[in-house]
């Protein structure tokens, strides 16, 4: 998180930083992480050196630390597949893809002499979540998504605006944006349980705190204030749904209203008009 921030220069207040990084480290899905002894962190930590990387436009790192991205692909799929399409679209970043491939492979041989056949017996594991009693949704599966509509169009609204910004540098909001897009539309269709996933939207929220602060600065202080309503509001769901009988269980349920459905449609929402405005100004 220190990272982010100090790249992006945003809190722009110590004691806004300070809150920040507070309360995103008693964000309900990472204390989740922490408690279930789980590694999605590692995708906070590679995407933010990786971010860093393409800041210094040193696109071979910037490759190897998104290879980081696929130790838990549920999280950040999508921004993965974004950032390489991206990369391709200007000559001088076509190391990053480089950087990626080659970083994959050198983490798959080290898989595989630890753990021999661990890609089948991983997609094993995934197909028994067929076998489950419910269905796995997506946000908008649960919403409305017939013939998975909606899941398509979020993702080629994603693609055609990362290829309207293709001439955006990584120090440029446009592209802050467009990585807060790419988060919050992914968390929107992939079907996944509980808020784990989540992990990485600290990180979303200050590319798009700081985007609106340079393009939109009049959406700047009610943006802030949203963040922290949702977020209030998520913990307040899952305190009430631990000390309720009645919901006992229901806990995850209520806090994912707040943090798996509403706070992605906002980050969507807001990077679009983030992008919208720089592309009708022409600032990229």
């Amino acid at each position: 998180m220190w990272i982010i921030t100090d790249a992006l220069r945003w809190p722009p207040t110590s004691n806004q930083l300070a809150f920040f990084i507070l309360a995103s480290l008693f964000f309900i899905p990472s204390l989740q992480v922490a408690i279930w002894s789980q590694f999605d962190t590692l995708a906070v930590l590679c995407l933010a050196l990786a971010y860093l990387a393409l800041r210094q436009e040193r696109y071979f790192l910037a490759g190897v630390w998104a290879s980081g991205l696929t130790f838990k692909p549920q999280i950040a799929l999508l921004t993965l597949g974004l950032i390489v399409f991206w990369s391709l679209l200007d000559r001088k970043r076509w190391k990053l893809p480089l950087g990626l491939a080659l970083s994959l492979v050198l983490l798959w041989g080290i898989a595989e002499t630890l753990q021999p056949g661990w890609v089948g017996d991983f997609s094993l594991a995934l197909r028994q979540y067929q076998n489950l009693p419910y269905q796995i949704d997506s946000v908008v599966d649960q919403i409305w998504n017939p013939a998975q509509g909606a899941t398509i169009l979020l993702v080629l609204v994603s693609i055609v605006v990362f290829a309207l910004c293709r001439g955006a540098s990584a120090e440029q909001p446009a592209f802050w944006a467009c990585l807060a897009l790419s988060l919050g539309a992914w968390w929107l269709v992939v079907p996944i349980i509980g808020m784990m996933h989540l992990v990485l939207m600290p990180l979303a929220v200050a590319f798009l705190l700081a985007a609106l602060r340079q393009v939109k600065p009049r959406w700047y202080p009610p943006a802030w204030i949203a963040a922290l309503l949702i977020y209030l509001l998520g913990l307040a769901g899952f305190i009430y749904g631990l000390v309720t009988p009645g919901l006992y269980g229901q806990h995850i349920a209520l806090a994912g209203t707040a943090y798996k459905a509403l706070a992605p449609f906002l980050l969507a929402g807001g990077a679009l008009a983030v992008v919208f405005s720089v592309l009708r100004r022409r600032e990229i």
